[in-house]
């Protein structure tokens, strides 16, 4: 696929969004977009990531990226005069509170907004599932689409198990899933979107930094990840010197640690008890 990065595809029927993003599509952006995000060891250099805690509940999330975009993809992701897009990062389908996006002269970076983010990470996994269906079909397009449109990462992956669930007697999804980097692909847009930041030169190597608070949020995420995931969490929040964090964990080990789906608030149970207090 990543051969194609730079070739014009035939049109997708997409949303019609501003024309400069449209292009971009044509361009074979999708297949550079899904290039990059399936191989990010091959063009991200560092990512450093650090928590400042800002009080006792809220810690500030901060990552530096630093990376080069690969000359062959950078003709397919520009958009507008001399800007391209840039996929820095794979988030967590959330609200993100105080979120910024800088260069490495602390100047304010651009993202791009939801719909055109929808087009060009739509456009990624359609380009991606060609390779694997050679006619994709409005029909199952229209899903795979479906599971990159999710709202959040409950939806996403709700809807990529019914699709999953249909490779059992559909011989075009099945083969989906049969195709490790798209199912990869499709597994990653499912719970997440990447952020797309539009930068003025790519011709060398640069650096982003983000960030946004979190805490709470990195609380709530163990309700759904992974094994590795959570593994990945408490590592997050080993980092921090938060007042709490020693609490929460031992807490999370001793399977006191609860979730309320009513506000989203997550709890510590009292040892010997019944009685929920407020994490």
């Amino acid at each position: 696929m990543a051969d194609r990065a730079g070739e014009r595809r035939p049109g997708v029927q997409l949303p019609a969004l501003d024309q400069p993003y449209l292009d971009a599509v044509a361009r074979g952006a999708g297949d550079a977009l899904a290039a990059l995000v399936l191989a990010e060891e091959s063009w991200v250099h560092r990512r450093v990531e650090t928590l400042d805690v800002l009080s006792e509940e809220i810690a500030r999330r901060q990552v530096s990226v630093d990376f080069a975009l690969p000359d062959a993809l950078r003709p397919a992701l520009r958009v507008g005069e001399g800007q391209a897009v840039v996929p820095v990062a794979l988030l967590r389908k959330q609200i993100l509170r105080n979120f910024d996006l800088r260069n490495e002269a602390e100047e304010a970076v651009s993202v791009l907004a939801r719909d055109h983010t929808a087009l060009l990470t739509g456009a990624a996994l359609l380009a991606q599932a060609s390779d694997a269906v050679r006619d994709l079909g409005p029909g199952l397009a229209g899903r795979l689409l479906a599971v990159v449109r999710s709202p959040d990462a409950t939806s996403g992956r709700e809807r990529l198990a019914a699709l999953e669930a249909d490779a059992e007697h559909d011989a075009a999804v099945a083969a989906l899933f049969a195709h490790e980097p798209t199912a990869r692909l499709l597994g990653d847009l499912a719970e997440n979107y990447p952020l797309l930041a539009v930068l003025d030169d790519t011709a060398g190597r640069r650096i982003v930094k983000y960030r946004y608070d979190s805490f709470l949020a990195a609380l709530g995420e163990m309700r759904e990840a992974s094994f590795p995931d959570k593994a990945a969490i408490v590592d997050r929040l080993s980092g921090t010197s938060h007042p709490r964090v020693r609490q929460v964990l031992t807490a999370l080990l001793e399977d006191r640690l609860y979730y309320r789906i009513a506000d989203q608030k997550v709890f510590i149970a009292k040892s010997g008890d019944d009685t929920l207090t407020s994490s």
